[in-house]
């Protein structure tokens, strides 16, 4: 109002002249201009400024000397206006702050996450700018208060990027947006969540480093961002968040060292820069062995897989020959075979072994072992004696060749495609027709040696025989690996004896027979002309190695 009142304030009024003005004059107004300044406070003289007659109380304006200015009509018509507005102003301010009150911090949080995100198939169409509740919007979890405690869209197509005003939601407990493709960075604001619990953006393709803020979650307890993109310095901050217990951060780009961690589980598998990057740094650190074991290992090569070999026969010559009493194992495969740094082998596991004294043939028990490495005689009667253990070691041969389990060698081959998993059928066949190259690990690719690959598979056959009294023992064994005695044990076992004393009736399905040359192998099923139903050739296709457990 100050405007107005200098506007007008240089306009005083003249009193009115009791005579008419002549009329060869002019019709002057009643108005005259004059200083403010001649104006004393104290003075009764009319001069008075627009805003304060505003704003006076009524009573004063009876005064003579403000009647002038009442018969006025411009004063009075901005008076009115004035006061209108004025009583406008009153009864609209309500309303007014009404309409500016500010939204819901977590609708507005959520509505950003949403402009954020690229949503192909519409699973947040019902997140309303507008609504005051978001409780009742798709994909959103909400406490008994009615506080956003949840945020889950897994496996919805999402992309785009996550925003920051995520930490707006401060009561959130779990956030689970994995199996989506959404890119950027992770928001360090993330960090600033107090109350959070389960974080989950695995399987999307977030890029940069892992922000150090997370380690601030002291609530935290699961976290999962494998399957992204993530790169640089390992997060050595996750390490303080004190009741965190899973932690999954494989398959991304990560460096340096593996800092200790208080979890139960994590996993770093599939980061080929962390372990090994800072050797020393590992020192003293109990999970540099564990972080050592997780990273995948290159295939072996064929010089390591036939010093395998040979350090399980020589393990299984001094159980065998060596001990007195001597043990039988009963359960030799790969899994219970240990290497060492260099690739030794140590045979391990001895829970179903058995002592046996050197003056006896067999000991019976209930059958115990691995399906695929469980030689026929002890399957079908019990008695197991050192030539079970050289029936299960053949059958560790064929694993080594071939890079595949006992149940699974031949699948896909196109060789005997009716009965997939019938290892020692189908490497008979393929030995009688001297397609070696189809037995080798493609993993091996041309790097290994056609000659030594035969052999193996020689005392892999003579190992695995039906009858217990033709494999060879494991000194023999032993020594037809390195290079000596093969070529005279497997012609002794295509003597026309040999064929003879191996004739006997068809057991429990299984088969002995001749291959083309007149050796005696074991056949684990019937061929074409089989009695196996279709439903158990496919259950034959399913079969993974399996225990037989109970009493020993």
């Amino acid at each position: 109002m100050p405007n107005i009142a200098m506007a007008f304030s240089h306009i005083t009024p003249r009193p009115r002249s009791p005579f008419p003005p002549p009329s060869h004059e002019k019709k002057q107004s009643h108005y005259s201009t004059r200083s403010t300044a001649d104006c004393l406070p104290a003075s009764p003289h009319p001069c008075f400024s627009f805003s304060l007659l505003t704003f006076l109380p009524l009573g004063r304006l009876s005064s003579p000397s403000f009647l002038p200015l009442l018969r006025s009509p411009i004063p009075m018509a901005s008076n009115l206006f004035l006061l209108l507005l004025f009583f406008l102003v009153v009864s609209y301010a309500p309303f007014l702050a009404f309409s500016s009150e500010p939204l819901n911090p977590e609708v507005e949080a959520l509505i950003a996450i949403r402009q954020g995100l690229v949503d192909p198939h519409g699973v947040l169409n019902n997140w309303d700018e507008d609504s005051v509740d978001p409780c009742s919007w798709a994909m959103v979890t909400c406490s008994a208060h009615n506080l956003v405690i949840g945020l889950g869209a897994p496996s919805q197509g999402l992309s785009g990027t996550l925003s920051g005003r995520i930490a707006n939601l401060t009561n959130l407990e779990q956030v689970l947006l994995q199996n989506n493709n959404i890119t950027g960075r992770l928001p360090p604001e993330l960090g600033a969540l107090p109350r959070l619990q389960t974080l989950d953006l695995s399987n999307n393709r977030f890029s940069g480093r892992v922000p150090d803020t997370l380690g601030r979650l002291s609530t935290l307890r699961y976290l999962r961002l494998n399957n992204n993109s993530l790169s640089g310095a390992f997060p050595s901050s996750l390490a303080k968040i004190p009741q965190l217990s899973f932690l999954d951060l494989s398959y991304n780009n990560l460096t340096g060292p593996v800092p200790h961690f208080p979890t139960r589980t994590f996993n770093v598998v599939g980061n080929p820069m962390i372990c090994g990057s800072s050797s020393g740094s590992h020192a003293g650190n109990a999970n540099a062995a564990e972080c050592a074991t997780v990273v995948a290992p290159p295939p072996l090569d064929w010089q390591t897989r036939k010093r395998i070999a040979v350090g399980t026969a020589r393990g299984l010559l001094y159980l065998h020959e060596q001990c007195d009493p001597k043990i039988i194992h009963r359960d030799v495969k790969a899994a219970n075979v240990l290497l060492d740094e260099c690739h030794e082998a140590v045979v391990g596991d001895f829970g179903l072994a058995k002592l046996l004294d050197h003056g006896d043939s067999h000991v019976t028990t209930a059958v115990r072992g691995t399906v695929g490495h469980i030689a026929p005689e002890y399957l079908s009667t019990g008695q197991s004696s050192e030539k079970t253990d050289v029936f299960g070691f053949g059958i560790l041969l064929f694993e080594l060749v071939t890079g595949q389990r006992a149940l699974e060698v031949g699948k896909g081959s196109g060789v005997i495609q009716h009965q997939k998993g019938v290892m020692l059928d189908w490497v008979r066949k393929v030995h009688q027709e001297k397609l070696h190259d189809l037995l080798v690990d493609q993993d091996l690719g041309p790097h290994y040696d056609r000659i030594e690959v035969a052999e193996m598979v020689q005392v892999a056959l003579l190992c695995t025989q039906f009858q217990p009294s033709h494999r060879p023992r494991m000194s023999e064994v032993v020594r037809m690996l390195e290079g000596d005695g093969l070529a005279e044990k497997w012609e002794a076992n295509h003597r026309p004896a040999a064929m003879a004393a191996a004739a006997a009736p068809h057991e429990l399905g299984y088969d002995h027979r001749n291959d083309s040359n007149g050796s005696v192998f074991f056949n684990d099923f019937h061929d074409n002309d089989s009695s196996l139903s279709s439903d158990e050739v496919r259950s034959i296709d399913m079969v993974e190695e399996m225990e037989l457990s109970g009493p020993r």
